[in-house]
């Protein structure tokens, strides 16, 4: 099994990155949805953009690799978890 810690780690954290751009986009759109004539277009505007900018960031990180792309993955939801812990008061005062 030939693993390369350094990328993998590499990946790790880009994926917590990606993961942080994706949610943190999520929220800044659905905070701004009050204020559009269209929020239907707007929230499918913004989920197009973030999911290929995470899709495409999960490719070139991995290098196209399934191993980088998991570990990609671990680091996405790594950080889900954290955005939702550290935001929950703020999710459930709405």
């Amino acid at each position: 099994m030939n693993i390369n810690l350094i990328h993998m780690t590499w990946c790790f954290i880009a994926g917590m990155g990606i993961g942080m751009f994706y949610f943190a986009g999520l929220w800044w759109s659905l905070k701004r949805l009050s204020s559009f004539q269209e929020p239907a277009l707007w929230l499918f505007t913004s989920f197009l953009v973030r999911s290929g900018v995470s899709l495409a960031g999960f490719y070139l990180v991995s290098r196209g690799g399934w191993k980088g792309m998991l570990f990609c993955l671990f680091g996405f939801f790594l950080m889900r978890m954290l955005w939702v812990s550290k935001n929950k008061r703020k999710i459930l005062s709405y």
